[in-house]
């Protein structure tokens, strides 16, 4: 949302926004579409010359493959006497890349149960940043990961399942010899490297480590 004033000293006759006339926007919101997203103008005051809007992107807009995006409208002033003035209303679209934040978690060196969270929505542990668009994990310690495939990685000490949609599932190796000669206040760690990546190709890496103790 936002406003800009327009003035002319003779006396405003019309006003148009990316072409569109907006006159009528002093009683009723005046919609103008673009590729990328709808500008509404919610009010004009012919009194004072503020004009008043919302933008939603939509569309090509969501696709952020070259990077930001503006959208551009052009704003025409027409005074009383038919003189004209333009300048441009610019809506800047920026590209929200992802960010990873590392997740760390603990279990014990005789846990035979799975260790389960999320690596992205932070169950159980810190959310990750997500871009304007849809995120995944697509890759674990160079394994790729897909919506239809997750990865199992075998770590130092166990074993990691991980999912596109940031789920994850660890299962310990009880049986390993430095697992099991752990001392009370001795812990190992178990790390794994993954990336997050959006729908136009930002990325974002991190690592998830395992704590094993004893």
């Amino acid at each position: 949302t936002g406003s800009f004033t327009v003035a002319a000293t003779a006396g405003i006759a019309a006003v148009t926004i990316g072409g569109v006339d907006i006159t009528d926007a002093s009683t009723t919101p005046v919609e103008i579409t673009t590729d990328e997203g709808t500008l509404t103008v919610t009010g004009y005051d012919a009194g004072t010359g503020e004009v008043t809007y919302s933008y939603v992107e939509d569309g090509a807009s969501e696709d952020h493959t070259d990077g930001d995006i503006t959208d551009s409208f052009s704003v025409v002033v027409t005074d009383i006497t038919g003189q004209s003035t333009s300048d441009s209303l610019d809506i800047a679209i920026l590209d929200t890349a992802p960010v990873a934040n590392a997740d760390t978690r603990n279990i014990g060196e005789d846990t035979t149960t799975a260790l389960d969270g999320n690596v992205i929505d932070g169950a159980n542990d810190t959310a990750d940043t997500l871009g304007a668009d849809a995120t995944t994990v697509t890759d674990v310690d160079g394994s790729t990961v897909t919506a239809d495939a997750a990865a199992v990685v075998t770590g130092d000490y166990g074993t990691l399942t991980l999912e596109a949609d940031g789920s994850y599932s660890y299962v310990l190796d009880t049986t390993n010899a430095d697992v099991q000669s752990l001392d009370a206040d001795q812990s190992l760690t178990d790390v794994f490297t993954y990336t997050i990546t959006d729908a136009d190709g930002d990325t974002s890496s991190t690592t998830l480590t395992i704590t094993v103790d004893g």
